[in-house]
């Protein structure tokens, strides 16, 4: 038996086993539908956001819905859990399905809301690194969270546009999620971090300094994030029905931020303290992301200012995917996206959302 998919299983049943069993001691039950949603992270972080923040804001209750959040350290432990049926919903990121779907490998799932549109990578390394360039990399080693993330994938595609080969011309190093990341940098153990940026927000958080070299020109518009859903399931009303309400939940959450990022930092904060710096107030750890979240909000919205429905993802944008990650002829767009779900994911009332946003009120503004 592959060993890989025996650690993937041990880690997604670990992780049912700790955040299930917890929820369950915690009162009367709650008549919503649970709805399991994993995601690569090893870790909670803000990109997580417009997941977390639906609870308290009732988008999850108007759907009569609950989400547990499953942080199951890979993508193919994510793709398993959804082809398995242990995850109802799951993050997909085209660089890592596109090369499984390729190379022949059977992926009944579909992407069917795009909720952070491209592009949120960058490269980070020490203030004083003679680092100027992505040519200046050659030879070097270069940090990402950890081997089966996006940021692996989606960094080897960046950097060969700079003319670099991976296997040849650089050293990947994992080095761990956020500041480890950033610690890796300063000690010198790696010259460059590649990763995106929640990470990077969390390790400026924390004090750290660091510079950003530039991108190369050409990169396309690339590197979103889906909500994926097995496609045999999609089939089944029921089903259907739940991952419309988690799109829906998750796009007016996005509104929100938009709308107002401080009170969504509030939210997150206030049920993640430990992702913020210890040592301070609640309204100080708000602050210390509230930039970051400010950063990412615009990334809720399709670049595309034509494009009017939130989770929809352009065939351009599917082509570009499909060619940045070099599997033009053996993969088609419905092999992976669809856009069926997108506009009853939209019937609600944004301009609701917003006021609900606009008239949050902080209580450590009261």
């Amino acid at each position: 038996m592959n060993i890989r998919r025996i650690m993937q299983g041990v880690l997604l049943c670990a992780c049912l086993l700790a955040l299930v069993a917890p929820s369950a001691a915690q009162g009367p039950a709650d008549s919503r539908k649970v709805l399991r949603y994993g995601y690569a992270g090893k870790l909670i972080n803000f990109a997580i956001i417009d997941m977390v923040i639906p609870e308290d804001l009732g988008y999850y209750k108007d759907e009569n819905i609950r989400l547990e959040l499953f942080p199951l350290g890979s993508y193919p432990a994510t793709l398993d859990g959804l082809r398995k049926g242990t995850l109802e919903f799951g993050t997909v990121t085209s660089a890592v399905s596109l090369p499984l779907l390729a190379k022949g490998e059977k992926l009944p799932i579909r992407n069917f809301m795009e909720y952070t549109y491209p592009f949120k990578w960058g490269i980070a390394v020490k203030p004083d690194s003679p680092v100027r360039t992505t040519a200046d990399l050659r030879g070097r080693k270069i940090g990402i969270p950890f081997f089966g993330s996006a940021d692996f994938e989606v960094g080897k595609s960046v950097l060969a546009l700079a003319g670099l080969d991976s296997d040849k011309d650089l050293q990947w190093v994992a080095v761990g999620e956020g500041v480890p990341g950033g610690l890796s940098i300063q000690k010198g153990e790696v010259d460059a971090l590649f990763t995106y940026d929640a990470h990077l927000a969390a390790i400026e958080a924390a004090g750290i300094q660091v510079r950003y070299i530039p991108l190369p020109a050409n990169v396309p518009k690339v590197g979103g994030w889906w909500l994926g859903a097995a496609t045999d399931r999609l089939r089944d009303p029921e089903y259907r029905q739940w991952a419309i309400g988690f799109g829906r939940a998750v796009a007016k959450a996005n509104i929100f931020v938009r709308e107002n990022p401080e009170a969504a930092a509030y939210l997150f904060v206030s049920r993640y303290p430990e992702t913020a710096p210890k040592a301070q107030t609640l309204p100080q750890k708000v602050q210390s992301i509230l930039k970051f979240i400010e950063k990412r909000a615009p990334l809720y919205a399709p670049y595309d200012p034509a494009v009017k429905q939130l989770g929809y993802t352009k065939p351009e944008e599917m082509a570009e995917e499909i060619r940045f990650n070099k599997v033009e002829g053996k993969v088609q767009p419905a092999d992976l996206w669809t856009n069926e779900l997108v506009e009853e994911i939209n019937r609600f009332d944004a301009e609701a959302v917003r006021k609900q946003a606009r008239e949050f009120v902080l209580p450590y503004k009261q």
